[in-house]
């Protein structure tokens, strides 16, 4: 019952938060989970229980992204990505591997925040925060350090199968 009601959690943490989160199983890519975020994105295309090459065919050039993602288990990170949706629009965005107890990639996560705003305006002191973040999170190249406990999370999703 315990678990069942961590899931739950998880899973409202998920659909309530101010990002586009969606969760891609398998070589395929195939959607699992959409949160609102990432729906409105996409008005009006079916996603659920799609290949992303079938339910987003216009967006070939993050394919092979995934697929590196997938084949390799290396995290891929894009800034104030240029994506052309029913506007233009900059995301920063990550494709984290998921994992199975068993240490083998078996899925995507995809986190997406809009940063349109802050690329249009500018803004002048995002430099300076982005290199204060990445000293921060990322010394040196420890990045295991910070992407340690996502990972841990996804595991323990797989466990409890959406």
């Amino acid at each position: 019952m315990e678990a069942l009601q961590q899931r739950s959690a998880l899973y409202e943490i998920f659909m309530q938060a101010p990002a586009a989160i969606c969760v891609l199983r398998g070589l395929e890519h195939v959607f699992e989970l959409v949160n609102p975020g990432y729906q409105q994105l996409f008005k009006g295309r079916q996603l659920l229980g799609r290949p992303i090459r079938e339910a987003l065919p216009d967006f070939a050039d993050h394919f092979e992204h995934l697929d590196r993602v997938y084949n390799t288990g290396e995290p891929y990170v894009a800034r104030e990505t240029r994506v052309m949706l029913d506007r233009e629009a900059f995301f920063n965005f990550i494709y984290q591997p998921m994992y199975s107890g068993s240490g083998r990639v078996e899925g995507i996560i995809v986190f997406g925040f809009d940063v349109t705003a802050e690329q249009r305006r500018g803004d002048p002191g995002r430099l300076a925060r982005e290199r204060s973040h990445r000293k921060r999170w990322f010394p040196g190249d420890s990045r295991q350090k910070y992407w340690r406990p996502p990972q841990q999370i996804l595991v323990w999703m797989k466990r409890s199968s959406f």
